[in-house]
C-alpha cells in the first residue's frame, strides 16, 4: 500500500479489529504546534512522529504516563491531555489555589458550549497527622509551583499488613500519595496529596477519591481497566484471540472524565487555561480549524473517503519558558480493512478565515465552573 501525505503532519496506517472481530484499517495523523496566547495553534517546524509507545515519567508501570501511544484503533470521544505545572497567583507562596482548563465553542445558534472542563485545587506540602481523635489533615505549607502529576494526587501502594511480601495498591492510582491503611502504620504523620478536584476536596483518608489530574490515566488503572472486558475461561474458549464480548472502546479514552469531550472536536474550539502559566493568570488559544480526510484507492478501482476526526489534543506547558510550550492534535479515521488497499492519500482543507480564540467566549467562561463528576 502506498501512502501519499499532502499535509505537513506525521501519518501512520495500521490494522486493527472492531468489536465483531472484523479487520479495519486505521489512519492516524499527528500535528505538532506552537502555543502562542491569543492565537490559533501554529504548525511547528519540527513535527513529531506518530507516538507508537507510552511515555512514562519514570519506570514503566511504576510511574504515571506522561503521554500515551497513538495506536488506539478507535476512541468514542476526544481526550484532552496536559503536562503542566500549577503556578501560584502572582508567583507568591500560597497555601492553596485553583488551576484548570476548559474547551468551548459556539453552537449553531452562536451560544457558548462547554465541552471539557477540569478545575483542580492544588496545595503546598501537607500531611495526615495522627491525633487522639483519629487522622487529621494538616493545613498546607505555602508553595509557588506544583507539578500536575498523579504522583501528587490521591493514591499509592503500601505493604499488606497481613503479608509483608505483598502490596496493597490503590487501584485508581497506584503511584499516588496519601493512601494508607490505618493498621499498616504507627507513624505520627503520612504525606497527603497536593492535588484534588475542586469540587471533591480530600478531607479524610479513604479509598474512594478519584485521582485528580490532567494527564492520561494508565490503561492498567481502574476504572479504565474494567472497560477492557473479561478475559476468562469463556473468552479463552469462545473468542480468543479476539476482543472480549464486553469490551468497550471507551477503554482507549485515557483522559480523566472531566477532560473527555462528549464527542469529537470540530477544530475551531477555544482552549482556556488558568493557573498553568507563570506569565499570565489566564491564557486562551484555539485549534487551527483544519479539516482532514483520506482518499482511499482500492485494488479493484473503488474509492472511499474516510474523514479524519480530532480525538486527542495534548498541551505541553511544563517548560519554564512559555516560548517552548507546544501542543499536538491527533486526527484519526477508520476504513474497511479486508479489501486490498492500493493508495491512501491524506489531504487537508484550510479554513477560509484563519481562526482566532473567541475572546468573548473566553471572557464569559473566565470564572472556573466545576463540572467534575
Amino acid at each position: 500500500m502506498e501512502l501519499r501525505n499532502y499535509t505537513p503532519f506525521a501519518p501512520l496506517v495500521f490494522t486493527a479489529e472492531d468489536d465483531a472481530g472484523t479487520d479495519m484499517g486505521v489512519l492516524v495523523l499527528r500535528g505538532t504546534f506552537h502555543v502562542a496566547p491569543g492565537a490559533a495553534l501554529r504548525p511547528d517546524p519540527d513535527q513529531a512522529p506518530v507516538r507508537v509507545a507510552d511515555e512514562y515519567r519514570g519506570a514503566a508501570g511504576a510511574s504515571s504516563v506522561r503521554w500515551e501511544s497513538d495506536l488506539a484503533p478507535l476512541k468514542p470521544r476526544a481526550d484532552l491531555h496536559l503536562d503542566a505545572v500549577a503556578h501560584a497567583p502572582a508567583g507568591e507562596p500560597t497555601p492553596s489555589w485553583t488551576a484548570g482548563v476548559r474547551v468551548a465553542r459556539r453552537d449553531a445558534d452562536g451560544e457558548p458550549v462547554r465541552l471539557v472542563e477540569a478545575a483542580l485545587r492544588v496545595t503546598g506540602p501537607r500531611v495526615w497527622r495522627r491525633t487522639l481523635a483519629g487522622w487529621r489533615l494538616d493545613p498546607p505549607a505555602p508553595a509557588v509551583r506544583v507539578p500536575l502529576v498523579y504522583e501528587r494526587a490521591y493514591g499509592g501502594t503500601v505493604p499488606d499488613p497481613d503479608d509483608p511480601d505483598l502490596d496493597v495498591e490503590y487501584p485508581a492510582n497506584p503511584v499516588g500519595t496519601g493512601f494508607f491503611l490505618s493498621k499498616q502504620t504507627d507513624a505520627a504523620e503520612v504525606d497527603a496529596p497536593q492535588i484534588e478536584w475542586a469540587d471533591a476536596p480530600i478531607e479524610a483518608p479513604g479509598p474512594d477519591y478519584a485521582p485528580a489530574g490532567v494527564g492520561p490515566l494508565a490503561r492498567s488503572w481502574q476504572p479504565r481497566l474494567a472497560l477492557a472486558g473479561t478475559f476468562d475461561e469463556t473468552w479463552q474458549a469462545e473468542r480468543a484471540p479476539h476482543l472480549p464480548a464486553d469490551f468497550d472502546f471507551a477503554h482507549y479514552n485515557s483522559a480523566p472524565p472531566p477532560l473527555q469531550a462528549p464527542s469529537y472536536l470540530v477544530g475551531d474550539e477555544t482552549i482556556t487555561v488558568w493557573g498553568l502559566r507563570p506569565d499570565a493568570p489566564t491564557v486562551s488559544v484555539c485549534l487551527p480549524g483544519y479539516q482532514m480526510g483520506a482518499l482511499l484507492r482500492y485494488q479493484d478501482g473503488s474509492l472511499k473517503v474516510a474523514p479524519l476526526l480530532i480525538d486527542t489534543v495534548e498541551m505541553d506547558l511544563s517548560d519554564p519558558d512559555p516560548d517552548e510550550h507546544r501542543a499536538s492534535v491527533v486526527w484519526r479515521g477508520q476504513f474497511p480493512g479486508r479489501a486490498p488497499l492500493r493508495v491512501a492519500e491524506v489531504r487537508m482543507e484550510l479554513p477560509e478565515t484563519p481562526p482566532v480564540p473567541d475572546a468573548e467566549l473566553a471572557r464569559s467562561l473566565r470564572q472556573p465552573l466545576v463540572t467534575h463528576g
